[in-house]
């Protein structure tokens, strides 16, 4: 009997692909499906007809500052490795990056594109070190949700949108999931090579992320990002006729973002959806509320996305020795933020 995994290493490589991408449509669109039949479907379609289409023109102003801020913590934290880059260069990559996300599976594929890219523009520097200057940066965004979430976390609590019992479970479950991390990774360190540049690479993700004059500088850019995404869906829910108020939009906020940013199927279908009804219900809100703003959110993006293809259409990356006189000389004042 064959099973699955050597159904797909018999596969030749772009099938696999292809089977993959396949099957993560699939994925998102049954977890859609599943969203839709589980919650007053008439109710979401009611919502969607009383589209307001003019508070588009908000999400996308909204959206354009996400790119420019982007592009700024990126050039910031490239910089405080080592690796130049200008802040107008990684937006314009940034914008490219979004729609790859946008469209292709797991929400990291665009990453992987845009390390590519500055890898070329980049020669002199390792693959390796512009892939950590990637991670960091995504590291950055998660730290400052976390925090998000983390403060916002008593004030729902207090406000009886959450047991207090379940938060206290919750964030007791983070701490040992930490101290067991730390644990694990220390033994790694002194066992393997392997585990020895893991390690390394978290105390240099430490000195980066946690150091007070370098956070000062990526962290209010990440803590920003993450206010104009929950604004973002407040323009969602405005456009469908759906009023949230400001505590319940300081709590589902950040934890539907923080949902959509797990590595999913398809540019966060299905997993988004499913997660806003379930916080929804729980705030004591329609869950096809929920469900209706979370899909004109990634509606919304998908749209705003769109323009990033003219990245690709029309910046061809130079040649190396061109590009290595552009990332110092081409540096505007704007650009000078290394600490």
């Amino acid at each position: 009997m064959t099973s699955g995994a050597d159904f797909q290493t018999a596969l030749p490589l772009p099938r696999r692909r292809t089977v993959a991408a396949v099957g993560s449509v699939l994925g998102s669109a049954a977890l859609v499906t599943i969203s839709l039949l589980l919650v007053d479907t008439r109710q979401v379609t009611d919502h969607l007809a009383a589209l307001d289409p003019r508070w588009f023109a908000a999400f996308f102003a909204v959206y354009s500052l996400q790119v420019v801020v982007l592009g700024l913590r990126w050039s910031t934290i490239s910089r405080q490795l080592g690796v130049p880059l200008g802040w107008r260069r990684a937006s314009l990559e940034y914008a490219l990056s979004m729609l790859v996300n946008n469209v292709l599976p797991t929400g990291f594929a665009g990453d992987g594109f845009r390390a590519l890219r500055h890898s070329q523009r980049c020669p002199e520097h390792a693959f390796s070190r512009v892939l950590e200057v990637l991670a960091l940066d995504r590291v950055s965004g998660q730290l400052a949700l976390g925090l998000v979430v983390l403060v916002s976390a008593p004030i729902t609590a207090a406000a009886g949108l959450v047991d207090p019992m379940l938060l206290a479970g919750v964030g007791g479950g983070l701490l040992a999931t930490v101290w067991l991390a730390t644990l694990v990774l220390r033994r790694a360190a002194a066992r393997s090579s392997f585990g020895a540049k893991t390690a390394a690479f978290v105390k240099r993700a430490g000195a980066v992320m946690l150091a007070p004059r370098r956070a000062a500088l990526h962290l209010p850019m990440s803590l920003l990002l993450t206010a104009t995404l929950v604004l973002q869906i407040w323009i969602s829910a405005l456009a469908a006729g759906i009023r949230l108020d400001l505590l319940h939009l300081a709590w589902l906020g950040p934890l539907i973002i923080l949902a959509a940013s797990a590595p999913s199927f398809f540019g966060s279908w299905g997993v988004r959806e499913g997660a806003s009804a379930l916080l929804f219900a729980t705030a004591g809100l329609q869950s096809s509320a929920g469900v209706t703003v979370s899909l004109l959110f990634g509606s919304f993006s998908l749209v705003c996305a769109l323009p990033g293809a003219l990245v690709m259409l029309f910046d061809k990356p130079p040649a190396a020795h061109a590009e290595g006189n552009d990332s110092h000389a081409g540096l505007s004042p704007n650009d000078s933020l290394s600490p």
